[in-house]
């Protein structure tokens, strides 16, 4: 899937509640794919990589190692548990 068809998706959790809708990705160059998925959020969900500024402006940035995409995105909160790296 091509990153730019990933933005205006909408994300929900496996449990099926609406997070919100992809607003912007984010590239890691070094690497040459996508890193992370930048959420408008209109629910406030469980993940820990979402800092407290990003949460005032309704936004959270998930790991795209965290979600499967298709027609929509599923993010794994469960995830968010483990350790960052």
């Amino acid at each position: 899937m091509y990153a730019s068809k990933l933005v205006g998706k909408k994300v929900y959790t496996a449990g099926g509640v609406f997070v919100g809708v992809v607003e912007d990705i984010i590239i890691d160059l070094n690497r040459k794919r996508i890193s992370k998925l930048i959420v408008s959020i209109k629910r406030q969900i469980d993940v820990d990589c979402a800092n407290e500024n990003s949460k005032e402006q309704n936004r959270i940035t998930i790991p795209y190692e965290w979600t499967r995409c298709g027609d929509i995105i599923i993010v794994n909160v469960n995830d968010s548990k483990r350790s960052n790296s």
